[in-house]
């Protein structure tokens, strides 16, 4: 869309945001404002509206064998799914099931890497 823009698999809450806004833009150009556009997000009980920004650092260990940069890029994929699917629940239930699945992500990735260091002892 912007070609100064570099737009990293971690920003794809900035796609999609886009994808909305110009859909919605289109449905009321077209007399149809309602075209899943919500009016009213769900709101936290101090009356604030749930984010999807987190300060988020995994310790995930090279993997033999794997590119950095493509293990990189699945791992990104996965936080961000961690942190964009329980976008219908609100806090603490959400932060709690965020870091949940970024232990779990954690896990996935220690645990191959344990597996590595077995196979290559030494």
């Amino acid at each position: 869309m912007h070609q100064l823009e570099h737009l990293q698999p971690t920003d794809r809450g900035v796609s999609l945001f886009r994808r909305l806004l110009r859909k919605g833009i289109r449905a009321v150009q077209e007399g149809d404002g309602s075209a899943d556009i919500k009016n009213d997000p769900p709101r936290r009980p101090d009356g604030t509206i749930p984010g999807f920004q987190f300060d988020t650092v995994l310790h995930v260990l090279p993997v033999s064998g794997r590119d950095d940069s493509e293990l990189m890029d699945e791992v990104s994929r996965k936080v961000t799914d961690a942190v964009c699917d329980p976008d219908y629940l609100l806090h603490p239930e959400r932060d709690r099931l965020i870091q949940e699945k970024h232990f779990e992500i954690e896990a996935t990735y220690a645990a191959a890497r344990a597996v590595e260091t077995d196979a290559n002892p030494g």
